[in-house]
């Protein structure tokens, strides 16, 4: 089983999972995309939809499923929601948060990317590790 840590800095979350490969990194950064979503809807969030639907994530430094590149994102993340999930040793990478730019107060007022890695620190991410066979 590999082990996780969460660490958060600010409006970014960083969670290392030890021994994961890009492949693992990647699953974790769709699931904590869908979690988010999830827990913005959850959390009454939701007024026009813009913010649930600008969560995103980025597999292997590319762009996810909202179409914009990694690089934007980063240049545009200065008052944006943003985690990180990396492997390490193996540099596996990849990122989840997002794009609104008021997401940030949200997340102060009623966290929902904070627990979106939580979620993952338990059976989440050993069901993932355990799919990919990583011991």
């Amino acid at each position: 089983m590999s082990d996780v840590k969460i660490d958060w800095f600010g409006d970014e979350v960083s969670m290392l999972v030890e021994k994961a490969t890009q492949k693992i990194v990647d699953q974790l950064s769709l699931a904590c995309e869908a979690q988010t979503k999830t827990n913005i809807t959850r959390n009454g969030q939701v007024d026009t939809g813009f913010m649930r639907s600008s969560a995103w994530s980025s597999a292997g430094g590319g762009s996810g499923r909202s179409g914009q590149s990694a690089a934007g994102r980063v240049q545009s993340a200065a008052n944006r929601s943003r985690g990180s999930v990396r492997g390490r040793g193996r540099g596996a990478s990849a990122s989840a948060g997002v794009s609104a730019n008021y997401a940030i107060y949200n997340e102060i007022r009623i966290p929902f990317l904070y627990p979106a890695l939580q979620s993952l620190k338990g059976s989440k991410t050993i069901a993932i590790v355990a799919k990919n066979k990583i011991s």
